[in-house]
């Protein structure tokens, strides 16, 4: 608005609006005062309608910022504080929660960083594909069909596997990664792949996509030993726009594969397990 109004409300709150809430496309936009976490009504029948409306989501990205005043931490703790109250408020499950503090404050003067206090929440609904069921050797037929960059787990777990990763013949120019916890993530020679030591897996997916790819192939068997967040790495690749591919070598467990699998299918990408 022009010029700041306070609006009264029959729950007995007030506010002073500088700007309404926005809904574009997709996303609602929910601006916060000065230094708080605090919604009103109106902001809550905002949401409300909102929620109404995505009803059939399957899961929220809520992304919390603040202005560049104050410290780093302080920003990123207010801007988790904000995202936090309106997860609560739509009373889902499914949902991610982020803080971006000040990393995408752009004001400059006082009217200027009033975009910059803001909670933005977007519905997410997934492409749940079929997983290809593969016979015999998965990974030869995952890396002859999925495209790189590669990310392989060279963990402890895979020493059964590590052979086909040296023998097959990658294109020129493929990049290859591999992660353990003994080197962590690293580009390799993959005819000098070894393994070693337990298994980040997610965490390792994350160091990758801050690298700007726009598609990823995991290969893993998909047993996290570093306590990673699946939800974290989702919500990553999400809002890159990145697509997973997932090749499950060696997975046996029925709670690692829903986990792999539902890393590709939330992300846009395919999922190969082996018909054991």
């Amino acid at each position: 608005m022009a010029t700041p109004e306070t609006i009264r409300y029959r729950d007995g709150s007030s506010k002073i609006v500088d700007l309404t809430n926005e809904t574009t496309g997709d996303s609602l936009t929910v601006y916060f005062r000065t230094n708080s976490d605090t919604m009103f009504s109106n902001d809550i029948a905002d949401l409300a309608a909102f929620k109404r409306q995505h009803a059939n989501a399957d899961a929220w990205i809520v992304e919390g910022y603040a202005d560049d005043r104050g410290s780093l931490e302080d920003n990123v703790a207010l801007g988790q504080k904000r995202a936090d109250g309106v997860a609560h408020y739509l009373n889902r499950s499914g949902i991610t929660t982020v803080s971006h503090g000040e990393a995408s404050a752009d004001g400059m003067t006082k009217e200027e960083m009033k975009r910059d206090r803001r909670v933005t929440l977007r519905p997410q609904y997934f492409k749940r594909a079929e997983p290809v069921t593969v016979k015999g050797q998965i990974i030869s037929q995952a890396l002859a069909e999925l495209p790189p960059p590669y990310l392989v787990d060279l963990s402890g777990s895979m020493a059964d596997e590590v052979g086909i990763i040296r023998t097959h013949k990658f294109d020129d120019g493929a990049v290859v990664y591999a992660f353990n916890d003994c080197t962590g993530v690293e580009e390799i020679d993959p005819t000098q792949a070894s393994t070693c030591g337990g298994t980040p897996l997610y965490a390792s997916i994350e160091e990758v996509l801050r690298k700007g790819v726009s598609e990823l192939t995991v290969i893993s068997d998909g047993e996290e030993t570093n306590g990673g967040s699946l939800s974290s790495v989702i919500s990553l690749a999400q809002r890159n726009g990145t697509k997973i591919n997932v090749v499950g070598a060696g997975v046996y467990s029925a709670g690692t594969k829903a986990d792999l699998m539902s890393l590709a299918t939330e992300t846009g990408g395919s999922f190969y397990i082996r018909d054991n």
